[in-house]
């Protein structure tokens, strides 16, 4: 976690710090830097995450991973009830608690979405959202090695998400194992754009 951190606030502090003589996109201000953060989660995706990624959903049956989808979905519930609270949204965080419930119970532990049956819609949230419903911006466009694209705002918040309101790090001895097994998950879901990014003529932009 020190090191994640430490990764964070490096990448802040050297895409605010990098000098650029051609004009600054206000969207993009450290483009420069962006993109050099960017060819190197590109080469680690296309090296080693990519790779493992395609050998699990071969040699994964497609219920069982789409089970394993599912399971980490409602986890994320935990962090969607949280920013409700500091929000100060008692019934957004009343409802998404009960999705949590529905469907870590009659779900399976999250393995089935039940909970849209009751009506209960995932409404998905971040602590960056919390504090933009507090008044604070989006901040530049960055990137973060290996995490990818964000705001300097969402930056902010990802130590709480993965830190504090991540059940996952509770689980003493099998944590690392099932954190990489939710970042492979996660790669899994994002084959299909692999075609439009490759194809693209800047694959950055």
């Amino acid at each position: 976690m020190q090191k994640f951190i430490l990764i964070l606030l490096t990448t802040i502090l050297v895409t605010s710090c990098v000098p650029n003589t051609e004009k600054l996109d206000p969207t993009d201000p450290y483009e420069y830097t962006n993109r050099k953060i960017f060819e190197f989660n590109r080469k680690f995706d296309i090296i080693i995450l990519k790779p493992v990624a395609k050998a699990y959903q071969t040699i994964t049956p497609k219920v069982i991973s789409k089970c394993i989808s599912h399971a980490f979905l409602n986890l994320e519930e935990i962090n969607t009830i949280a920013n409700d609270i500091l929000q100060l949204r008692p019934i957004y965080a009343l409802e998404d608690s009960w999705r949590f419930i529905l469907n870590s119970t009659l779900g399976a532990a999250g393995c089935f979405e039940v909970a849209d049956k009751f009506d209960l819609e995932k409404r998905p949230q971040s602590f960056s959202m919390t504090l933009k419903t507090w008044g604070l911006k989006n901040g530049a466009y960055i990137v973060i090695p290996f995490l990818g694209a964000s705001t300097t705002l969402n930056a902010i918040g990802l130590p709480l998400k993965y830190y504090v309101f991540d059940p996952i790090r509770f689980v003493d001895d099998y944590q690392l194992a099932i954190q990489a097994l939710r970042v492979i998950d996660k790669r899994t879901l994002l084959f299909p754009l692999d075609a439009a990014i490759d194809n693209a003529f800047d694959p950055y932009v």
